[in-house]
């Protein structure tokens, strides 16, 4: 088990230390890409309506009547779930 640990580690070790060498002589830099799902939706309003508005637009009018039609005793476990998704899911 000892000798396959070694010959693994080597073989990692081997296979990943050209890459470890060219990034340190040649580190790789982050450019940051502007992309309208990182704008203000308040702020730019076309970014708020392709990126929020109409991939929600249907659900947006049903969720007043979803949380009212999960909120009793039955259902409340599953209410408070897709209240939580909804929340995460809104980002």
């Amino acid at each position: 088990i000892l000798a396959f640990g070694f010959s693994a580690l080597a073989i990692i070790i081997g296979c990943l230390l050209p890459y470890w060498i060219n990034s340190k002589n040649n580190p790789i830099t982050q450019v940051p890409i502007p992309h309208g799902s990182r704008d203000s939706f308040i702020e730019v309003t076309s970014s708020g309506l392709v990126f929020f508005l109409i991939p929600w637009g249907a659900v947006l009018f049903l969720l007043p009547y979803i949380f009212y039609r999960y909120h009793s005793k039955r259902f409340i476990c599953f209410g408070i779930s897709l209240f939580m998704l909804t929340l995460l899911g809104t980002g």
